[in-house]
């Protein structure tokens, strides 16, 4: 009898733990988080290692995009274009057969209520198209001849953010008075994956009613940023414009009621420091007057985002 016990309390504890180490997340969070937007990569032999030359090695180029971030690109948010090939050399092609955009929505990692995960959408571009391919139609006057592909990805992209912030009673702003909450200090925020975070918030007293958020933006990521809806600076493959580069729009929605007025961000815009950073302070007023409390804060940032990934062709000279 002892043995059946003794075997029922381990089974017990071991599921226990088996639970605790599994593939999920506390469902008390809000993000599973990361810095995690697009996942770019070049389908295994497309292109190949190797070609040859004389139009002698038909071939295509895929690119897979993987939405691993907890943000939502839609259909037409993103575009890929190829460089490193010279159009013409790989039949009858212009620069405008090396750029695709997307054409299906790609869903963003998502968060069950129970902590699960749900992956998020992938997307493969292919060039030319599913129905031709690249030649190299010259022919070599050497063995051998090594070019770069990059796959260059523009895509639109955001981050969400939620967190709390304290509100004292009348007269109670600037006190130290036992309560639910105190104003002063870090506050927790948790920032949804993207490369760029919300790494901070601190809550301050903003004298006469009112409060102060400031929030802490960092580039997390290892692409390069721009201005929303400018099609990464005006165009992904050329030139770009200063006032478009690193500026991201930020949203604050402090609840019903409240109004926020953020400086360091004008019109919403906000522009990253030379190491991808911002501090954003926000002035929060029309606070209740009658009540200690805690609420929750909102907030959204938006931005184009730039990454690329690289690959090498060889072409070889095929002897007739």
């Amino acid at each position: 009898m002892k043995m059946h016990l003794i075997l029922a309390v381990l089974a017990l504890t071991l599921l226990a733990a088996g639970c605790q180490s599994g593939g999920t997340v506390s469902s008390d969070s809000s993000f599973f988080g990361g810095s995690q937007g697009l996942l770019i990569r070049f389908l295994d032999n497309a292109p190949p290692a190797e070609i040859t030359d004389a139009s002698g090695y038909p071939f295509k180029i895929a690119v897979s995009l993987e939405n691993a971030g907890e943000w939502d690109v839609l259909s037409g948010e993103a575009s890929v274009v190829v460089t490193g090939l010279y159009p013409s050399d790989f039949g009858p092609y212009t620069v405008a057969d090396l750029t695709r955009s997307l054409t299906t929505d790609l869903a963003g990692v998502k968060k069950t209520f129970d902590g699960n995960k749900i992956e998020g959408g992938t997307e493969q571009i292919i060039l030319p198209s599913t129905t031709a391919d690249f030649r190299y139609t010259p022919t070599l006057q050497g063995n051998a001849l090594r070019i770069p592909i990059r796959a260059e990805v523009c895509y639109e992209y955001g981050t969400k953010a939620t967190g709390t912030y304290c509100i004292r009673k009348s007269g109670s702003l600037t006190t130290t008075t036992s309560s639910v909450c105190e104003i002063s200090g870090p506050k927790s925020i948790q920032s949804s994956s993207s490369p760029i975070q919300i790494v901070s918030m601190t809550e301050s007293p903003g004298g006469a009613g009112s409060i102060l958020l400031t929030f802490r933006v960092a580039h997390q990521g290892n692409g390069e940023i721009f201005k929303p809806d400018t099609g990464c600076g005006g165009t992904i493959a050329g030139s770009t414009t200063i006032t478009d580069e690193d500026v991201i729009n930020m949203t604050v929605n402090a609840g019903s009621g409240i109004t926020v007025d953020c400086m360091g961000a004008s019109g919403g815009e906000v522009r990253l420091d030379s190491v991808g950073g911002a501090t954003v302070s926000c002035r929060l007023t029309g606070l209740p007057t009658d009540i200690d409390a805690l609420r929750e804060v909102y907030v959204e940032l938006q931005f184009d985002y730039r990454e690329t990934k690289r690959t090498d062709l060889l072409i070889r000279h095929l002897p007739t």
